[in-house]
Protein backbone atom coordinates (compact mmCIF):
# COMPACT_ATOMS: atom_id res chain seq x y z
CA UNK A 1 0.00 0.00 0.00
CA UNK A 2 1.68 3.47 -1.15
CA UNK A 3 2.00 5.29 2.11
CA UNK A 4 1.32 9.66 1.84
CA UNK A 5 4.64 11.30 2.36
CA UNK A 6 4.39 12.83 5.50
CA UNK A 7 3.23 16.78 6.17
CA UNK A 8 6.41 19.17 6.60
CA UNK A 9 6.64 21.19 9.65
CA UNK A 10 6.79 24.87 9.06
CA UNK A 11 8.78 27.66 10.32
CA UNK A 12 6.96 27.79 13.59
CA UNK A 13 7.47 24.19 14.51
CA UNK A 14 3.54 23.60 13.79
CA UNK A 15 3.12 20.69 11.28
CA UNK A 16 1.87 21.41 7.72
CA UNK A 17 -0.82 19.81 5.02
CA UNK A 18 -0.01 17.79 2.43
CA UNK A 19 -1.47 18.89 -0.72
CA UNK A 20 -3.99 16.14 -0.31
CA UNK A 21 -5.09 16.97 2.83
CA UNK A 22 -5.15 20.48 1.75
CA UNK A 23 -7.46 19.82 -1.02
CA UNK A 24 -9.55 17.62 1.39
CA UNK A 25 -9.66 20.45 3.86
CA UNK A 26 -11.14 23.01 0.92
CA UNK A 27 -13.56 20.73 -0.74
CA UNK A 28 -14.95 19.74 2.62
CA UNK A 29 -14.98 23.89 3.93
CA UNK A 30 -18.36 26.21 3.33
CA UNK A 31 -16.21 29.04 2.05
CA UNK A 32 -13.31 31.36 2.50
CA UNK A 33 -12.66 33.30 5.74
CA UNK A 34 -12.86 36.99 5.27
CA UNK A 35 -8.98 37.30 5.33
CA UNK A 36 -8.89 34.70 2.62
CA UNK A 37 -11.75 36.09 0.57
CA UNK A 38 -10.20 40.14 0.37
CA UNK A 39 -6.99 38.25 -0.78
CA UNK A 40 -8.77 36.62 -3.48
CA UNK A 41 -10.84 39.36 -4.55
CA UNK A 42 -7.19 41.50 -4.58
CA UNK A 43 -5.99 38.37 -6.49
CA UNK A 44 -8.78 38.48 -9.11
CA UNK A 45 -8.60 42.19 -9.52
CA UNK A 46 -5.09 41.95 -10.66
CA UNK A 47 -5.80 39.22 -12.93
CA UNK A 48 -8.69 41.57 -14.44
CA UNK A 49 -6.39 44.33 -14.78
CA UNK A 50 -3.52 42.05 -16.24
CA UNK A 51 -6.06 41.25 -19.56
CA UNK A 52 -5.93 44.73 -20.44
CA UNK A 53 -3.59 46.50 -19.31
CA UNK A 54 -3.97 49.87 -20.98
CA UNK A 55 -7.22 50.32 -19.18
CA UNK A 56 -5.10 51.48 -16.18
CA UNK A 57 -1.99 53.02 -18.17
CA UNK A 58 -4.13 54.96 -20.97
CA UNK A 59 -7.17 55.48 -19.74
CA UNK A 60 -10.09 56.38 -22.23
CA UNK A 61 -13.65 56.85 -21.90
CA UNK A 62 -15.61 54.42 -23.86
CA UNK A 63 -19.50 54.39 -25.52
CA UNK A 64 -22.07 55.61 -22.91
CA UNK A 65 -19.46 55.81 -20.41
CA UNK A 66 -18.18 59.02 -21.97
CA UNK A 67 -22.23 59.90 -22.45
CA UNK A 68 -22.57 60.06 -19.29
CA UNK A 69 -19.70 61.73 -18.03
CA UNK A 70 -21.28 64.46 -20.28
CA UNK A 71 -24.39 64.76 -19.03
CA UNK A 72 -23.23 65.02 -15.22
CA UNK A 73 -20.93 66.97 -16.00
CA UNK A 74 -23.22 69.57 -18.58
CA UNK A 75 -26.55 69.16 -16.83
CA UNK A 76 -25.47 67.98 -13.04
CA UNK A 77 -25.16 64.51 -11.80
CA UNK A 78 -28.34 64.83 -9.73
CA UNK A 79 -29.97 65.38 -12.90
CA UNK A 80 -28.20 63.16 -15.18
CA UNK A 81 -28.68 60.20 -12.30
CA UNK A 82 -32.93 60.69 -13.91
CA UNK A 83 -32.25 60.08 -17.60
CA UNK A 84 -32.73 57.12 -19.20
CA UNK A 85 -29.85 55.00 -21.35
CA UNK A 86 -30.84 52.20 -23.57
CA UNK A 87 -34.76 52.69 -22.46
CA UNK A 88 -33.71 51.90 -18.70
CA UNK A 89 -32.79 53.69 -15.45
CA UNK A 90 -28.67 53.82 -15.28
CA UNK A 91 -28.25 54.63 -11.53
CA UNK A 92 -24.76 52.95 -11.01
CA UNK A 93 -23.12 54.30 -13.90
CA UNK A 94 -23.68 57.52 -13.69
CA UNK A 95 -23.41 57.62 -9.56
CA UNK A 96 -19.80 56.91 -10.60
CA UNK A 97 -20.01 59.45 -13.43
CA UNK A 98 -21.29 61.81 -11.20
CA UNK A 99 -18.19 60.28 -8.59
CA UNK A 100 -15.88 61.11 -11.47
CA UNK A 101 -16.23 64.93 -11.59
CA UNK A 102 -14.84 65.11 -8.25
CA UNK A 103 -11.40 64.36 -10.11
CA UNK A 104 -9.76 66.11 -12.99
CA UNK A 105 -11.12 65.47 -15.74
CA UNK A 106 -7.57 63.76 -17.01
CA UNK A 107 -8.56 61.07 -14.55
CA UNK A 108 -11.76 60.18 -14.92
CA UNK A 109 -11.68 57.45 -17.17
CA UNK A 110 -9.09 55.82 -14.30
CA UNK A 111 -11.84 56.04 -12.06
CA UNK A 112 -14.56 54.62 -13.89
CA UNK A 113 -12.43 51.71 -14.89
CA UNK A 114 -11.36 51.21 -11.28
CA UNK A 115 -14.55 51.35 -10.52
CA UNK A 116 -14.84 48.54 -13.69
CA UNK A 117 -12.30 46.44 -12.02
CA UNK A 118 -14.14 46.25 -8.35
CA UNK A 119 -17.02 45.53 -9.64
CA UNK A 120 -15.88 42.96 -12.14
CA UNK A 121 -13.95 40.97 -9.39
CA UNK A 122 -16.72 40.81 -6.94
CA UNK A 123 -18.79 38.15 -7.92
CA UNK A 124 -15.94 35.68 -7.30
CA UNK A 125 -15.79 36.98 -3.54
CA UNK A 126 -19.17 36.16 -3.57
CA UNK A 127 -18.84 32.75 -4.84
CA UNK A 128 -16.36 31.81 -2.55
CA UNK A 129 -17.66 32.72 0.61
CA UNK A 130 -19.74 30.10 2.82
CA UNK A 131 -22.98 31.87 1.15
CA UNK A 132 -22.55 29.94 -1.99
CA UNK A 133 -22.12 26.95 -0.40
CA UNK A 134 -24.94 25.22 -1.77
CA UNK A 135 -23.45 25.78 -5.26
CA UNK A 136 -20.69 22.97 -5.11
CA UNK A 137 -18.06 22.12 -2.45
CA UNK A 138 -15.36 25.04 -2.25
CA UNK A 139 -12.89 23.24 -5.16
CA UNK A 140 -15.82 23.61 -7.91
CA UNK A 141 -16.78 27.05 -6.93
CA UNK A 142 -12.97 27.58 -7.31
CA UNK A 143 -12.84 26.06 -10.41
CA UNK A 144 -16.12 28.03 -11.47
CA UNK A 145 -14.79 31.35 -10.10
CA UNK A 146 -11.27 30.95 -12.88
CA UNK A 147 -13.25 30.41 -15.54
CA UNK A 148 -15.32 33.68 -14.86
CA UNK A 149 -11.61 35.72 -14.76
CA UNK A 150 -11.02 33.88 -17.67
CA UNK A 151 -13.84 33.88 -19.78
CA UNK A 152 -13.30 34.45 -23.16
CA UNK A 153 -15.27 36.21 -26.17
CA UNK A 154 -16.41 38.99 -23.48
CA UNK A 155 -14.19 41.46 -24.28
CA UNK A 156 -16.78 43.89 -24.65
CA UNK A 157 -17.88 43.89 -21.07
CA UNK A 158 -14.31 43.91 -19.75
CA UNK A 159 -13.71 46.61 -17.22
CA UNK A 160 -15.70 49.16 -19.09
CA UNK A 161 -18.26 51.43 -16.72
CA UNK A 162 -20.27 51.35 -20.02
CA UNK A 163 -21.09 47.53 -19.49
CA UNK A 164 -20.31 47.27 -16.03
CA UNK A 165 -24.46 46.53 -15.07
CA UNK A 166 -23.55 42.93 -16.70
CA UNK A 167 -21.18 42.00 -13.85
CA UNK A 168 -23.12 43.80 -11.01
CA UNK A 169 -26.46 41.53 -12.17
CA UNK A 170 -24.12 38.30 -11.78
CA UNK A 171 -23.17 39.54 -8.11
CA UNK A 172 -26.69 40.21 -7.63
CA UNK A 173 -27.86 36.82 -9.33
CA UNK A 174 -25.39 35.00 -6.87
CA UNK A 175 -26.46 37.01 -3.42
CA UNK A 176 -30.32 36.40 -4.64
CA UNK A 177 -29.46 32.70 -4.84
CA UNK A 178 -27.31 32.55 -1.90
CA UNK A 179 -27.66 31.36 1.81
CA UNK A 180 -29.11 33.70 3.97
CA UNK A 181 -26.81 36.64 5.72
CA UNK A 182 -26.04 35.84 8.62
CA UNK A 183 -24.52 39.18 9.74
CA UNK A 184 -26.28 42.64 9.50
CA UNK A 185 -23.13 43.93 7.68
CA UNK A 186 -24.24 41.19 4.42
CA UNK A 187 -27.58 42.26 4.88
CA UNK A 188 -26.76 45.77 4.04
CA UNK A 189 -24.51 44.58 1.61
CA UNK A 190 -26.99 42.57 -0.50
CA UNK A 191 -29.87 45.24 -0.65
CA UNK A 192 -26.89 48.11 -1.59
CA UNK A 193 -26.27 45.17 -4.42
CA UNK A 194 -29.86 44.35 -5.54
CA UNK A 195 -30.76 48.46 -5.25
CA UNK A 196 -28.26 48.85 -7.52
CA UNK A 197 -28.88 46.14 -9.46
CA UNK A 198 -32.88 46.86 -9.71
CA UNK A 199 -31.89 50.85 -10.79
CA UNK A 200 -29.22 49.31 -13.55
CA UNK A 201 -30.56 48.47 -16.79
CA UNK A 202 -33.50 45.72 -17.12
CA UNK A 203 -32.24 42.50 -14.73
CA UNK A 204 -34.25 43.03 -12.28
CA UNK A 205 -37.46 42.39 -14.74
CA UNK A 206 -36.17 39.11 -15.11
CA UNK A 207 -33.95 38.28 -11.84
CA UNK A 208 -37.63 39.04 -9.65
CA UNK A 209 -38.97 35.61 -10.87
CA UNK A 210 -36.41 33.56 -10.60
CA UNK A 211 -35.90 34.92 -6.70
CA UNK A 212 -39.45 34.25 -6.51
CA UNK A 213 -38.98 30.79 -7.23
CA UNK A 214 -36.01 30.29 -5.08
CA UNK A 215 -37.90 31.62 -2.13
CA UNK A 216 -40.58 29.56 -2.47
CA UNK A 217 -38.28 26.29 -3.14
CA UNK A 218 -36.34 27.05 -0.22
CA UNK A 219 -38.51 28.79 2.08
CA UNK A 220 -35.89 31.46 3.07
CA UNK A 221 -37.20 34.62 4.60
CA UNK A 222 -34.34 36.90 3.10
CA UNK A 223 -35.26 35.83 -0.13
CA UNK A 224 -38.81 37.39 -0.08
CA UNK A 225 -37.03 40.41 1.58
CA UNK A 226 -35.28 40.58 -1.71
CA UNK A 227 -38.59 39.42 -3.91
CA UNK A 228 -39.61 43.00 -2.28
CA UNK A 229 -36.65 44.94 -3.50
CA UNK A 230 -36.35 43.33 -6.90
CA UNK A 231 -40.66 43.91 -7.03
CA UNK A 232 -40.13 47.40 -6.61
CA UNK A 233 -37.04 48.03 -8.74
CA UNK A 234 -38.82 46.51 -11.72
CA UNK A 235 -41.83 48.15 -11.27
CA UNK A 236 -39.99 51.48 -12.24
CA UNK A 237 -37.78 49.95 -14.28
CA UNK A 238 -41.21 48.92 -16.60
CA UNK A 239 -41.98 52.70 -16.08
CA UNK A 240 -39.11 54.44 -17.17
CA UNK A 241 -39.22 52.09 -20.13
CA UNK A 242 -42.89 52.46 -20.61
CA UNK A 243 -42.79 56.51 -20.36
CA UNK A 244 -40.20 56.81 -22.99
CA UNK A 245 -37.51 54.30 -22.83
CA UNK A 246 -38.94 52.37 -25.39
CA UNK A 247 -38.27 55.58 -28.59
CA UNK A 248 -34.47 54.68 -27.20
CA UNK A 249 -34.61 50.91 -28.27
CA UNK A 250 -35.89 51.76 -31.67
CA UNK A 251 -33.43 50.17 -34.38
CA UNK A 252 -33.46 48.87 -37.86
CA UNK A 253 -35.03 45.51 -39.22
CA UNK A 254 -34.67 42.63 -36.77
CA UNK A 255 -34.45 40.11 -39.12
CA UNK A 256 -34.93 37.26 -36.90
CA UNK A 257 -34.66 33.52 -38.84
CA UNK A 258 -34.25 30.06 -37.41
CA UNK A 259 -30.89 29.58 -38.63
CA UNK A 260 -29.35 32.62 -37.69
CA UNK A 261 -30.87 31.63 -34.25
CA UNK A 262 -28.97 28.53 -34.73
CA UNK A 263 -26.11 30.01 -35.55
CA UNK A 264 -25.89 32.82 -32.63
CA UNK A 265 -26.39 30.08 -30.19
CA UNK A 266 -23.71 27.75 -31.20
CA UNK A 267 -21.36 30.08 -32.42
CA UNK A 268 -21.51 33.09 -30.11
CA UNK A 269 -22.56 31.28 -26.95
CA UNK A 270 -21.65 27.13 -27.21
CA UNK A 271 -18.62 27.55 -29.30
CA UNK A 272 -17.49 30.95 -28.14
CA UNK A 273 -17.57 29.88 -24.21
CA UNK A 274 -14.70 27.20 -25.74
CA UNK A 275 -12.87 28.50 -28.22
CA UNK A 276 -13.49 32.38 -27.73
CA UNK A 277 -13.65 34.94 -30.67
CA UNK A 278 -14.94 33.03 -33.63
CA UNK A 279 -15.64 32.95 -36.90
CA UNK A 280 -18.18 29.27 -36.32
CA UNK A 281 -21.38 31.15 -36.98
CA UNK A 282 -20.27 32.94 -40.73
CA UNK A 283 -18.08 29.74 -41.70
CA UNK A 284 -19.76 26.74 -40.94
CA UNK A 285 -21.98 24.25 -42.71
CA UNK A 286 -25.42 24.42 -41.28
CA UNK A 287 -25.02 20.71 -39.96
CA UNK A 288 -21.91 21.66 -38.04
CA UNK A 289 -23.84 24.43 -36.22
CA UNK A 290 -26.67 21.69 -35.78
CA UNK A 291 -24.53 19.25 -34.26
CA UNK A 292 -22.82 21.97 -32.26
CA UNK A 293 -26.48 23.67 -31.25
CA UNK A 294 -27.64 20.27 -30.10
CA UNK A 295 -24.17 19.31 -27.71
CA UNK A 296 -24.40 22.54 -26.21
CA UNK A 297 -28.51 22.26 -25.38
CA UNK A 298 -28.07 18.62 -24.14
CA UNK A 299 -25.56 19.51 -21.86
CA UNK A 300 -28.19 22.62 -20.59
CA UNK A 301 -30.94 20.69 -20.40
CA UNK A 302 -29.06 17.68 -18.79
CA UNK A 303 -28.44 20.11 -15.75
CA UNK A 304 -31.79 21.34 -15.92
CA UNK A 305 -32.95 18.35 -14.96
CA UNK A 306 -29.99 16.78 -12.34
CA UNK A 307 -28.38 19.97 -10.83
CA UNK A 308 -29.25 22.10 -7.66
CA UNK A 309 -31.93 24.92 -7.84
CA UNK A 310 -29.22 27.51 -7.65
CA UNK A 311 -27.57 26.36 -11.32
CA UNK A 312 -30.94 25.29 -12.84
CA UNK A 313 -32.12 28.94 -11.92
CA UNK A 314 -29.23 30.71 -13.00
CA UNK A 315 -29.00 28.29 -16.34
CA UNK A 316 -32.80 29.92 -16.91
CA UNK A 317 -32.03 33.87 -16.17
CA UNK A 318 -28.88 33.28 -18.69
CA UNK A 319 -31.68 32.08 -21.18
CA UNK A 320 -34.66 34.56 -20.68
CA UNK A 321 -31.43 37.29 -20.90
CA UNK A 322 -30.73 36.12 -23.88
CA UNK A 323 -33.92 35.60 -25.24
CA UNK A 324 -34.88 39.35 -24.24
CA UNK A 325 -31.68 40.55 -25.67
CA UNK A 326 -32.44 39.26 -28.83
CA UNK A 327 -35.99 40.14 -28.94
CA UNK A 328 -35.06 43.63 -28.82
CA UNK A 329 -30.89 44.02 -29.29
CA UNK A 330 -29.28 47.59 -29.65
CA UNK A 331 -26.79 46.56 -31.92
CA UNK A 332 -24.77 48.57 -34.71
CA UNK A 333 -24.71 48.05 -38.03
CA UNK A 334 -26.82 48.96 -41.22
CA UNK A 335 -27.66 44.78 -41.62
CA UNK A 336 -30.58 43.50 -39.83
CA UNK A 337 -30.08 43.25 -36.03
CA UNK A 338 -30.01 39.17 -36.18
CA UNK A 339 -27.08 39.20 -39.09
CA UNK A 340 -24.97 41.77 -37.27
CA UNK A 341 -25.23 39.51 -33.97
CA UNK A 342 -24.56 36.17 -35.49
CA UNK A 343 -20.79 37.89 -36.12
CA UNK A 344 -20.10 40.47 -33.54
CA UNK A 345 -17.70 38.14 -31.25
CA UNK A 346 -17.09 39.29 -28.10
CA UNK A 347 -20.26 41.25 -27.35
CA UNK A 348 -22.63 41.64 -24.30
CA UNK A 349 -25.33 39.50 -24.75
CA UNK A 350 -23.44 35.99 -24.83
CA UNK A 351 -21.81 36.94 -21.44
CA UNK A 352 -24.39 35.54 -19.22
CA UNK A 353 -25.26 32.43 -21.09
CA UNK A 354 -21.90 31.69 -21.87
CA UNK A 355 -21.27 31.41 -17.96
CA UNK A 356 -24.39 29.09 -17.92
CA UNK A 357 -22.42 26.68 -20.22
CA UNK A 358 -19.27 26.98 -18.88
CA UNK A 359 -20.68 26.22 -15.10
CA UNK A 360 -23.03 23.60 -16.79
CA UNK A 361 -19.79 21.84 -18.13
CA UNK A 362 -18.04 21.72 -14.72
CA UNK A 363 -20.86 20.40 -12.80
CA UNK A 364 -20.79 17.35 -15.49
CA UNK A 365 -17.13 16.88 -14.97
CA UNK A 366 -17.17 16.97 -11.39
CA UNK A 367 -20.65 16.59 -9.91
CA UNK A 368 -22.63 14.68 -12.54
CA UNK A 369 -22.42 10.85 -11.91
CA UNK A 370 -23.32 9.56 -15.31
CA UNK A 371 -20.12 8.46 -17.24
CA UNK A 372 -21.30 10.02 -20.33
CA UNK A 373 -21.87 13.76 -18.73
CA UNK A 374 -18.79 13.57 -17.10
CA UNK A 375 -16.59 12.79 -20.03
CA UNK A 376 -18.53 15.09 -22.20
CA UNK A 377 -17.57 17.63 -19.32
CA UNK A 378 -13.73 16.85 -19.02
CA UNK A 379 -13.61 17.16 -22.75
CA UNK A 380 -15.72 20.53 -23.00
CA UNK A 381 -13.54 21.75 -20.09
CA UNK A 382 -9.94 20.65 -21.95
CA UNK A 383 -10.92 22.70 -25.02
CA UNK A 384 -11.78 25.58 -22.48
CA UNK A 385 -8.49 25.88 -21.34
CA UNK A 386 -7.18 26.62 -24.51
CA UNK A 387 -10.09 28.92 -25.96
CA UNK A 388 -8.95 30.76 -22.53
CA UNK A 389 -5.47 31.16 -23.16
CA UNK A 390 -5.96 31.99 -26.89
CA UNK A 391 -8.52 34.72 -25.76
CA UNK A 392 -7.24 35.92 -22.73
CA UNK A 393 -5.77 39.13 -23.46
CA UNK A 394 -7.76 41.38 -25.15
CA UNK A 395 -6.20 44.06 -27.55
CA UNK A 396 -6.39 47.89 -26.48
CA UNK A 397 -8.36 50.44 -27.64
CA UNK A 398 -6.85 53.19 -30.46
CA UNK A 399 -5.25 55.62 -28.93
CA UNK A 400 -7.59 59.12 -28.79
CA UNK A 401 -5.13 60.99 -27.60
CA UNK A 402 -7.44 61.48 -24.59
CA UNK A 403 -5.03 63.86 -22.13
CA UNK A 404 -4.24 65.94 -25.05
CA UNK A 405 -7.99 67.23 -24.97
CA UNK A 406 -8.28 66.99 -21.45
CA UNK A 407 -5.54 69.73 -21.11
CA UNK A 408 -7.57 71.98 -23.76
CA UNK A 409 -10.46 71.87 -21.75
CA UNK A 410 -8.42 73.21 -18.77
CA UNK A 411 -7.08 75.65 -20.93
CA UNK A 412 -10.41 77.08 -22.74
CA UNK A 413 -12.27 79.95 -21.02
CA UNK A 414 -15.61 79.23 -19.27
CA UNK A 415 -18.34 78.84 -21.71
CA UNK A 416 -16.18 77.35 -24.28
CA UNK A 417 -17.61 74.21 -26.00
CA UNK A 418 -14.94 71.03 -26.17
CA UNK A 419 -15.62 68.01 -28.28
CA UNK A 420 -13.66 65.02 -27.31
CA UNK A 421 -13.55 61.51 -29.38
CA UNK A 422 -13.87 58.83 -27.63
CA UNK A 423 -13.74 55.39 -27.82
CA UNK A 424 -15.01 53.16 -30.48
CA UNK A 425 -14.42 55.42 -33.49
CA UNK A 426 -17.40 57.98 -34.58
CA UNK A 427 -17.73 58.54 -31.03
CA UNK A 428 -17.36 61.84 -29.36
CA UNK A 429 -18.51 64.11 -26.59
CA UNK A 430 -19.07 67.72 -26.05
CA UNK A 431 -17.95 69.84 -22.76
CA UNK A 432 -18.74 73.24 -21.88
CA UNK A 433 -16.46 74.59 -20.13
CA UNK A 434 -17.44 75.69 -16.33
CA UNK A 435 -15.58 78.50 -14.56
Amino acid sequence: MKREKPAAATADGTVGLTWREEARRLNQAQGLGWREQWLVFLFAASAIAIREPDMLVNPQFYAEGGTWYAEAYNQGWAHALLLTGGGYLQVFPKLVAGLSLLVPLRFAPLLMNLFGIVLQALPVAILLSPRCSRWGPLLVRLLMAAVYLALPNAGEIHVVLTNAQWHLALAACLLALANPPPTWPWRVFDVGVLLLCGLTGPFCLLLFPMTAIFWWKRRQGWSGVLCGLLAVASVLQAAALLRAGWQERVQGPLGATPILLAKIVAGQVYVGALIGQNEFASRADLPAVAVAGLIGTAVLLWCLLKCGWELRLFILFSATLLAAALRSPLAAGPQPQWEFLATSTGGRYWFFPMLAVSWSLIWCATQSAFKPCQIVGVMGLATMLWGEIHDWKYPPFPDEHFPQYAKKLAAAPPGTPVTIPICPEGWNIRLIKKE
